[in-house]
C-alpha cells in the first residue's frame, strides 16, 4: 500500500514535467479570474516562475516605449559606440516585439485567491502563457549578442558580469539593469563608487549592464529595461551555456552597503562638526537637537530637490547673557539659515561636489561657506573640503581668492551681529582652512563611524567664548 500511494504522489510530478516541457498557451475565458485560469490549464502546484499575462490595450503605450528607446540610441546616448555597433544594436531592438505584458505581483494561483484585488480578471483581448520554468540568466552587455549562462543559487549581479566579460569587463560597469522573470526590474550600482545592496537575478532574469565607455544616459537604460520587461523568454540550448558562474567571484564588494547620510551636529548632511557633499533623498526633513557644551542646537533641514538642502537652526548658547537690559538672566539665542547645493554628481572618477552657505541670516555669529568634494569606494566614504568664516578660521590654507583681490584676505564684520542681515560682502573672504574626513559603513550591521578634520578654531568663538581643544 505505501509503495502505490507513493506512486500516486509522483504521477503528477511526472505528469507536470512532461507537461511544462513546451509553454502553456490556453484560450482565456472572458471573465474568469487569473487564478481560475491557472488551476484549470496548470493546477494548483505549478511553477509560474515564467508566466506572461498579455493585455491588447498595453501595447501602444509599449509601442512609444521601444520608439523611445530608439530615439535615445540614435540620439547622443551612443555616440561612443562605432556606426556597425551602434546598427547591430537598433536591429536587436527593432526585432523585438511588443507583446503587451503585465506584470504580475505574485502568480500564485491560492495566494491571487486569497487576494481578489490583485487577482487580474481576464478579458477577450488577453492571453496567457505560461513558459517552462527558466534555467539561465541572460547578459546584455551594449552588444546584441548575449551572453547566456545557467543561474546558480547565490551568485549576485558582479558574478554574472565577471563570467561572462572577465574581469576587466566586469570592472567597466557602473550599472546594471536586473529585469526579473516576474516583469519587475531594478537599476543597481555595480562599481565601488557606487554599490548597492542587491537582490539576486533569479531563474530567467536578463542583466543589462552597459560599458562605462558607452556614456549611455541611465534614462535610456531605464526604459531599455522595462521593455526587455515584456518579452517573452528566449529558447536556448545546452551549447549556448558556456559560461560558468561561480557565486562570490564578484568580489567582496559584491554586497557592500552604500555609506548611508546622516546628519552632522549641526543638522545639514555631514560628519560631525563639518559637512560632505552628499545629500538625503528628495522629499527628507528631518529635525536635529543636540548639544555640544555651551551651545544647544535644535535644526529643521529639508531636502526639496536632489541638488538643494536647506534649514533653520536655532542656538543657545547657556554661558553668555542677552544682557538685562534685554532679557534679564536668560541665555543668548541665535538664529541662522543654512543652504547646500550640489554642484556635480560623483562619477566612476569624478567626486561629488557642493556648495553650502551655513548662518546665512541672522546675527552671523557662525557664518562661514564652503566648498566639499565627497569620493566614495565599497563601505568608505571620504570628503574633503575649503571653509571660509567659521569653517576656516583655523587658516591653515591661504584664501586661494586672495589670487584675484587682496580684498579677500579679510572677512568684513561691520553688518555682522545686525539681527535679521544677510552679509553677503563677506561671503568667501577672511582666511581659509582644509577639513574632512572618513564615514565607514559597516555591511553586516547598521553601525557607521565616522572621523574628521575641522577646519574652526575653537580658540577664535564668537563672543570670546573660547573652548579646550584636546585634539
Amino acid at each position: 500500500m505505501a509503495r502505490a500511494v507513493a506512486l500516486c504522489f509522483a504521477c503528477p510530478v511526472v505528469a507536470w514535467s512532461q507537461a511544462l516541457a513546451a509553454p502553456i498557451q490556453a484560450p482565456v475565458v472572458a471573465g474568469e479570474r487569473l487564478s481560475d485560469w491557472l488551476l484549470r490549464n496548470a493546477g494548483p502546484h505549478a511553477d509560474t516562475t515564467a508566466l506572461h499575462w498579455t493585455v491588447e490595450a498595453e501595447r501602444a503605450a509599449q509601442a512609444r516605449l521601444k520608439q523611445a528607446i530608439i530615439n535615445g540610441f540614435q540620439s547622443a546616448s551612443l555616440v561612443h559606440l562605432p556606426e556597425a555597433g551602434r546598427a547591430e544594436l537598433l536591429a536587436w531592438l527593432q526585432a523585438m516585439p511588443v507583446t503587451g505584458r503585465v506584470n504580475v505581483s505574485v502568480a500564485d494561483a491560492r495566494w491571487l485567491q486569497g487576494n481578489p484585488e490583485q487577482d487580474p480578471v481576464l478579458q477577450e483581448r488577453h492571453g496567457v502563457t505560461l513558459y517552462p520554468r527558466p534555467g539561465t540568466v541572460t547578459v546584455w552587455s551594449g552588444s546584441a549578442q548575449p551572453c547566456v549562462a545557467t543561474h546558480v543559487s547565490g551568485a549576485l549581479i558582479q558574478d554574472y558580469l565577471r563570467a561572462c566579460l572577465g574581469a576587466d569587463g566586469a570592472s567597466a560597469r557602473d550599472w546594471s539593469w536586473i529585469v526579473q522573470s516576474d516583469g519587475s526590474t531594478q537599476r543597481y550600482g555595480v562599481a565601488p563608487w557606487n554599490l548597492t545592496l542587491q537582490d539576486e537575478p533569479g531563474p530567467g532574469a536578463a542583466l543589462w549592464a552597459p560599458a562605462r565607455d558607452l556614456k549611455m544616459a541611465n534614462s535610456v537604460s531605464d526604459n531599455l529595461a522595462r521593455f526587455l520587461a515584456t518579452q517573452a523568454p528566449g529558447a536556448t540550448t545546452q551549447a549556448d551555456l558556456h559560461v560558468q558562474v561561480v557565486p562570490g567571484s564578484g568580489g567582496y564588494q559584491a554586497n557592500a552597503r552604500a555609506p548611508e547620510p546622516t546628519a552632522s551636529d549641526w543638522g545639514e548632511i555631514g560628519l560631525l562638526q563639518t559637512p560632505t557633499a552628499r545629500m538625503a533623498p528628495a522629499g527628507d526633513a528631518r529635525f536635529t537637537f543636540n548639544r555640544v557644551a555651551p551651545y544647544t542646537r535644535g535644526t529643521i533641514m529639508l531636502q526639496p530637490l536632489d541638488w538643494l538642502e536647506a534649514g533653520f537652526r536655532y542656538t543657545d548658547v547657556s554661558n553668555r547673557l542677552y544682557g538685562p537690559s534685554i532679557a534679564d538672566d536668560q541665555s543668548y539665542k541665535d538664529k541662522s539659515i543654512d543652504l547646500k547645493l550640489r554642484l556635480a554628481e560623483e562619477s566612476h572618477w569624478m567626486p561629488q561636489l557642493a556648495l553650502g552657505l551655513r548662518d546665512l541670516g541672522g546675527t552671523g555669529l557662525f557664518s562661514g561657506e564652503y566648498l566639499v568634494a565627497s569620493k566614495r569606494w565599497g563601505n568608505w566614504d571620504a570628503s574633503l573640503g575649503l571653509g571660509w568664516g567659521y569653517l576656516g578660521s583655523r587658516g591653515n590654507i591661504k584664501n586661494p581668492f586672495s589670487q584675484l583681490s587682496s580684498r579677500f584676505d579679510t572677512r568684513p564684520t561691520a553688518q555682522v551681529g545686525q539681527s535679521g542681515t544677510t552679509a553677503t560682502q563677506a561671503w568667501f573672504h577672511g582666511p581659509s582652512a582644509l577639513f574632512g574626513g572618513l564615514q565607514w559603513q559597516s555591511p553586516t550591521s547598521p553601525w557607521t563611524l565616522k572621523v574628521e578634520l575641522d577646519g574652526n578654531n575653537y580658540q577664535h568663538e564668537p563672543q570670546d567664548n573660547n573652548q579646550p581643544t584636546r585634539s
